[in-house]
């Protein structure tokens, strides 16, 4: 499995004939998104393609990403990558900007799950994005998991934190393997959630804060001691 090839992130302007292949999925990302209405209500299931505000901004994600959108009904997202750095850095993209997006009332806040996998090039994509779809639940939302192969592949790159150890074991919840968690905002967004009251919507993010902030002083301690 080819992970390892990186591609640019940003927009790019490519020919007619180049857009119209899909290119071979190595990487795929399926998210579940909810909308949270408030304290006293659980998640409600957010048909994201029938929002134009969310279905815009899933599709802007997948293009600059250079991303092919695997249809899907309700409130799953399926995107093939054709590498592992594309789909990571897409599924932090896409939580940042269902944290900041500005929705008109009497609309809730939107959040997400997230799950990063790789695909084998003779599998059939939409299997296994069904397949980890049905493996996301509510308690998920706000984080971004990704499978042990492609954590190992990326967790040295610069740009991808990862929780220092597994979110799941392998076989806990039906998971093939271990699960990590991609850290995907730093500590000035999480001042600006916290400023607007935002961490009430979306209590995960305090957790999620808290494991970036000691991950990042372990760093900063690490490199006292070798300097």
């Amino acid at each position: 499995m080819d992970t390892m090839r990186i591609e640019p992130v940003g927009p790019q302007k490519e020919d007619a004939a180049h857009e119209q292949q899909v290119p071979p999925c190595v990487a795929a990302l399926c998210a579940r998104i909810w909308e949270y209405r408030g304290p006293q209500e659980k998640l409600h299931e957010l048909a994201w393609g029938a929002d134009a505000q969310i279905a815009a901004l899933v599709r802007s994600v997948a293009t600059e990403s250079h991303g092919q959108i695997s249809p899907r009904p309700g409130n799953t997202v399926a995107i093939h990558f054709g590498n592992s750095l594309n789909a990571l850095s897409a599924a932090k993209t896409l939580q940042v900007r269902l944290l900041t997006l500005q929705r008109p009332a009497p609309a809730g806040q939107a959040v997400a799950a997230a799950i990063v996998h790789g695909v084998a090039q003779n599998a059939s994509p939409d299997t296994e994005i069904l397949t980890l779809g049905n493996m996301l639940v509510d308690q998920d939302s706000a984080q971004i998991l990704v499978s042990e192969e492609l954590h190992g592949a990326a967790k040295d790159i610069p740009g991808f934190a990862f929780s220092p150890k597994a979110a799941h074991a392998a076989g806990e919840r039906g998971f093939a393997e271990a699960m990590y968690e991609l850290l995907w905002t730093d500590e000035s967004t999480y001042a600006h959630v916290r400023k607007t009251g935002q961490f009430q919507a979306v209590p995960q993010l305090l957790r999620l804060c808290q494991r970036l902030l000691l991950l990042r002083q372990a760093r900063v301690v690490t490199r006292f001691f070798l300097n």
